[in-house]
């Protein structure tokens, strides 16, 4: 009967030992899982505020860009602006160009086929003609040339030996 009290004893040491080696893993296990899980929340953190930061990229993207498109369609504004201002200038000059015809301005009747030219010179660009018989409204220009206004208000020159005054 010692022999199984021995025995016994012997089995419940070995038990007793297996049990703290377990419980020494078990704790060892507990100590890794717990470092994992570490590990992961830290990891969450970083994957969190990397995300944070793609959208606040993101953001600021989405409003440079608006800020871009705004800023090409003031652009095209004013460009239209300034367009219109160039053409109503340019009709405003063609006006005072050509309002002091309305001073000295008389009628009178071409007695021969003619040339109408870009400027009063007989070596300026041929830029019209008249036939023989029309009548045209004319101003003074110079001692050899009439101005003549053509359709769309342009100033033209015609020799005065082209008219019967």
């Amino acid at each position: 009967m010692d022999e199984n009290i021995v025995s016994a004893k012997n089995k419940a040491i070995e038990n007793e030992g297996s049990k703290r080696r377990l419980q020494a893993e078990s704790e060892k296990l507990r100590q890794e899982l717990d470092l994992l899980r570490n590990k992961y929340a830290e990891t969450q953190k970083q994957m969190n505020d990397s995300r944070a930061l793609v959208m606040e990229s993101r953001l600021e993207y989405e409003t440079a860009k608006t800020e871009v498109n705004a800023n090409y369609n003031k652009l095209e504004k004013l460009k239209t602006d300034h367009d219109t201002k160039i053409r109503k200038i340019r009709n405003l000059a063609s006006v005072a160009e050509t309002s002091d015809m309305m001073d000295d301005q008389k009628s009178v009747t071409v007695n021969k086929n003619c040339n109408l030219r870009r400027e009063p010179s007989s070596e300026s660009q041929i830029v019209g003609y008249l036939n023989q018989g029309q009548s045209v409204s004319v101003a003074p220009a110079d001692s050899k040339y009439f101005k003549v206004l053509n359709s769309s208000g342009s100033p033209q020159f015609l020799r005065r030996t082209c008219v019967e005054e």
